[in-house]
């Protein structure tokens, strides 16, 4: 199991530590990196959502706890963050990337370990859990960001409409539960755009490591690490031992659930004007916890 569980994360960690090396030896600079966030975050990872979920079985049979269980461990997770930051976190901004940070786990990454783990066998497990954790990780990123900035809640409300990574996913979802397959001459162009995203995605997540950011505020970027990785693993492998999942489904839940921050918060960070430094340091922090938490989580979680 041990040699299973390494052969999936060291490949991963690797890319996101080549996509470091690739920003920290100026061999593409720091502000190319920025175009390439947004591009991520407003095409290309909506892209893979879209047709991984226009594709996924969503209604086979035991999709639905799964995707019940995700769906309350991602609001969970937004809830507490939530409560944490009108506790500890001085400032609208700042509650902002805490909330954002503890709520959006990386889908990007937990797709590439999931498909090293477990491959095709894990079958619309891992869409269903996208499709009801990523609603609330981007309507509660968008939100927080949208509403520290506008000071209100009415003007917060339409950035969140248009976000394209909710777009995506209620698109996605809507089309696999309820459309016929897509037509060739539309899945192709998105497979097409989708068929680099994952390395670029990960790489980006690698340039996006910002060790500078985390000198100062290290009670706050503690926080927002632990309330994204630490926390949430402990409470998924409780919901997964009370809810009686095999193991493979519990292993995959941790695994969502307890994956690192989201790299396109950063891009929101910054599209509404946030803590981008702040935002960088707690998603670095994330990474490199995940680094140690997440291997041992999962392999707690197949032992069940």
């Amino acid at each position: 199991m041990t040699a299973l569980i390494l052969s999936a994360f060291i490949p991963v960690f690797v890319v996101i530590a080549f996509g470091y090396v690739i920003r920290a030896s100026n061999w593409m600079p720091g502000e190319y990196w920025r175009g390439i966030n947004a591009l991520t975050y407003r095409v290309l990872f909506p892209a893979v959502v879209l047709i991984m979920l226009a594709r996924a079985d969503l209604g086979a049979p035991g999709t639905g706890r799964i995707a019940l269980a995700a769906f309350g461990l991602t609001a969970a997770s937004a809830l507490v963050a939530f409560i944490a930051g009108r506790i500890f976190a001085r400032g609208g901004q700042v509650r902002a990337s805490l909330v954002a940070v503890a709520a959006c786990w990386n889908v990007i990454f937990f797709l590439a370990v999931s498909d090293r783990l477990f491959g095709d066998t894990a079958g619309a497990a891992p869409a269903a859990i996208v499709a009801a954790g990523l609603v609330i990780c981007s309507a509660t990123a968008a939100f927080s960001f949208a509403l520290a900035r506008d000071g209100n809640l009415r003007a917060a409300l339409k950035p969140v409409s248009r976000d394209p990574v909710l777009l995506a996913c209620v698109a996605g979802a809507a089309l696999g539960l309820f459309a016929p397959p897509l037509p060739e001459v539309v899945q192709a162009p998105i497979d097409i755009v989708g068929s680099g995203a994952l390395s670029v995605i990960l790489l980006s997540i690698g340039a996006g490591l910002r060790f500078s950011a985390l000198r100062g505020r290290v009670a706050i970027l503690f926080l927002g690490a632990g309330l994204r990785v630490v926390a949430p693993a402990a409470l998924a492998l409780l919901v997964a031992r009370l809810a009686g999942f095999p193991p493979e489904l519990g292993a995959l839940l941790v695994l969502a659930l307890s994956a690192p921050a989201a790299a396109y918060i950063y891009a929101m960070a910054d599209a509404f004007d946030g803590e981008r430094e702040l935002t960088a340091g707690m998603i670095t922090l994330s990474v490199l916890i995940s680094a140690i938490v997440l291997p041992v989580a999962v392999g707690i979680a197949l032992s069940l």
